[in-house]
């Protein structure tokens, strides 16, 4: 039995197709977008006029070029042979992101001799750890995003770090900063921080940080052309940003947010210091053991700073996405510890089953059901009702604002109509991000029932089917249980 095991599992091809299958279905390829998706694939698109109106909640201003400018282009480039369908842009987009992360996940693997069923078991208790320690980052299952590729990216180059094949790490770092220039950023600082205190040369260090810096040129131009120090908006679009995306700047903007990230914290302390006092003999576990000190470190510097970061300038560099892929390699370390002890095949695949039902039914029911909580309900969702309301109902430059938003933030790009504002879309760009907090502090307004004549460029407001708010700015002309929809006045 266990020569038939070994047999199965030592299959290369057998062992990619379990770890792609797994992927895929975390990734879910329904026809449901995720957040990410709608902010970013959305932003693409009005970036490169795909999407054009005066109101619409993407926002965009001067060239569409930034540090997002490679995820750009292949989104653009999947749209255009999806025939222009966001439903399979995005799947197939899914696809490639759990392509790339089965590369990476068997190729760091393989660095570390461990087998399929070690890998398997790394990437469910990563799942169920919600991935991320501190921050609110996610490297899979958040859909096709510039984020997913980078940090795919980001473990292959940790792979060939391991290997001591710095010149294809530093290819792969590279490549992820172009991609996206934070994720790719961090990772690229902590491989040469390690690289460097394991070899203590100096001078080769250099060498590859100056290679790193040539191949990430085009994203760095990019960047220096769009910050301008001098602006005087700076410090405010700073705190916009931060304001807009809390869960990746804890602790630095308030306690009430930090207090949540106590357990994270704690896990993390109390890892790093059995990491930090275990002697390491295997070459392999010391470069392992040196990258995750080193991310440590920068996270708590991050708490370290973060009292005095008052305009959260640093903060919006997102300093605790590390932690995302920190939880992952720290899994990988702990996996190839206890892989020393030669475990039996048998063993390991009775402790993976009921982590593959636990990370595999949830996302399952999300993609044929759309949302696990109508997996016993065979009848149409409030949302569908809506969206084939306006898509009958209503002309496509219909401004439709929601000022209730319940899980509508796909509106536009599903339904083609132009909705003002939405929270989760905030723009990468400085004056536009301005512009977005002018319309929030609009839709703030809103819900206070001032319905100005000024918003009569506003032709429909979602709100919902439990208020009584704006029935004087509307008359309801849509509702089910969960939406009302009035034609503004």
């Amino acid at each position: 039995m266990q020569n038939f095991l070994n047999q199965i599992f030592d299959n290369k091809f057998f062992s990619f197709f379990l770890i792609f299958i797994l992927l895929v279905i975390i990734q879910e390829p329904s026809f449901k977008l995720f957040g990410s998706e709608v902010h970013y694939i959305g932003e693409t698109l009005a970036k490169y006029k795909f999407i054009e109106h005066k109101y619409s909640s993407y926002i965009t201003h001067g060239s569409p070029l930034d540090y997002r400018y490679l995820f750009d282009y292949l989104t653009i480039f999947i749209y255009e042979i999806a025939n222009q369908n966001i439903f399979y842009t995005c799947i197939i987009g899914r696809l490639l992101c759990a392509l790339l992360f089965s590369f990476a996940f068997i190729h760091l693997s393989k660095t570390l001799n461990l087998d399929v069923i070690n890998t398997l078991i790394i990437i469910c208790a990563y799942m169920l750890m919600n991935q991320q320690l501190v921050g609110g980052d996610k490297l899979t299952g958040n859909g096709f995003n510039s984020a997913a590729i980078s940090y795919s990216l980001n473990i292959l180059s940790i792979s060939f770090l391991i290997r001591k094949k710095l010149i294809y790490s530093v290819i792969f770092i590279a490549i992820s900063t172009n991609f996206h220039f934070v994720v790719g950023g961090f990772w690229a600082t902590f491989i040469f921080i390690t690289f460097f205190i394991k070899t203590l040369n100096l001078k080769k260090t250099l060498y590859f940080i100056i290679f790193y810096i040539i191949l990430s040129l085009p994203v760095i131009i990019l960047l220096f052309s769009k910050i301008n120090i001098n602006d005087s908006n700076l410090s405010e679009i700073a705190q916009i940003t931060a304001f807009r995306s809390k869960h990746q700047f804890l602790p630095f903007y308030s306690f009430e947010y930090f207090i949540w990230q106590i357990p994270g914290i704690a896990i993390l302390l109390s890892i790093v210091f059995f990491i930090f006092i275990n002697k390491e003999e295997n070459e392999t576990h010391q470069y392992l053991k040196i990258l995750i000190l080193t991310v440590f470190f920068q996270i708590t510097f991050s708490f370290i700073i973060s009292p005095f970061d008052k305009n959260f300038l640093y903060s919006n560099f997102a300093p605790f996405r590390t932690s995302t892929l920190l939880l992952l390699i720290i899994f990988y370390y702990i996996s190839s510890k206890i892989n020393l002890y030669q475990i039996n095949k048998s063993l390991k695949i009775l402790v993976l089953i009921p982590f593959l039902v636990n990370v595999s039914y949830p996302a399952l029911g999300r993609i044929i059901f759309d949302n696990v909580d109508n997996m016993f309900e065979n009848n149409i969702t409030s949302k569908s009702e809506l969206y084939d309301f306006i898509n009958n109902e209503t002309k496509l430059e219909d401004v439709i604002f929601a000022v209730d938003d319940y899980n509508v933030t796909d509106l536009e790009l599903i339904t083609k109509r132009p909705s003002f504002f939405n929270w989760k879309k905030i723009p990468s760009n400085s004056y536009a991000i301005l512009e977005w907090w002018n319309r929030y502090k609009i839709l703030e307004e809103i819900k206070t029932k001032n319905c100005k004549k000024e918003y009569a460029y506003i032709n429909y407001f979602i709100v919902s089917a439990q208020t009584d708010d704006l029935k004087n700015c509307g008359k309801i002309v849509f509702s089910n249980d969960q939406f009302k929809l009035l034609k503004n006045l």
